[in-house]
């Protein structure tokens, strides 16, 4: 079964577009973030991990097909290019200047949400759990019914602890907010108080360390999470 939550998008722009994208995906398999900027883009892109970003053409500044060379360029998220435009200009220019998919807008939402799929199982792979979740010694399988269960018996994880494992290998080595984790935490598990998500990574990460993974699971002075990289 598909993961109820498959991708972080960071959508671009100002114009009605933009804003037609960021609704379309307002939908469990996705958690939007959004920029006016192509350089507020760049910003939050060094700082943190996205999957896929969706960018408008016409920006202020630095416009988008500038924005998708230089996202190219470092490497990571893919990139998706919308335009009003239905001539074919914006489309090479984009694609020269290597984008992953074009959409020219508007785009039926089931389409434009399909789209954003079809690219992830492109650039990711099949979009399904991992089986087994290795943190240092501590290992956990996902079995048929989602429980993630810790190989050694006597360890056991809650049901939102297993979710926010999950969630943070899904990127290792990456810094995930807090809020980032409450969203899409809460698509399984409904709303969270702060508490008690704090609560369950404190013992998320005395589980592992207590499985000589000490350290693996870090809570950073800006307040997101990091699960070490293998």
């Amino acid at each position: 079964m598909a993961p109820t939550v498959t991708a972080r998008v960071f959508v671009v722009g100002t114009d009605w577009a933009s804003r037609a994208v960021a609704g379309a995906l307002a939908a469990p398999a996705f958690v939007v973030e959004r920029a006016d900027t192509a350089e507020a883009a760049l910003y939050e892109h060094a700082r943190r991990d996205f999957d896929i970003v969706a960018t408008a053409v016409a920006l202020p500044g630095m416009d988008g097909i500038e924005l998708c060379r230089a996202l190219k360029e470092r490497g990571g998220a893919a990139v998706v290019v919308t335009t009003a435009s239905p001539g074919t200009n914006d489309a090479l220019a984009a694609f020269t200047a290597g984008a992953d998919d074009v959409i020219v807008m508007p785009c039926h939402p089931d389409e434009l949400r399909a789209r954003m799929l079809a690219l992830l199982r492109r650039t990711r792979g099949p979009l399904r759990p991992r089986r087994t979740i290795r943190v240092g010694a501590f290992v956990a399988r996902r079995g048929d019914d989602g429980a993630v269960t810790p190989i050694d018996a006597a360890v056991s994880l809650s049901p939102l602890e297993q979710t926010l494992l999950e969630l943070l290998a899904e990127r290792p080595g990456c810094v995930i907010a807090l809020d980032v984790l409450r969203q899409r935490a809460a698509v399984d598990h409904g709303a969270i108080e702060p508490a008690l998500l704090e609560a369950a990574l404190g013992r998320l990460t005395a589980v592992l360390a207590a499985a000589g993974a000490t350290g693996a699971l870090q809570h950073l002075p800006e307040g997101g999470w990091r699960l070490a990289a293998a």
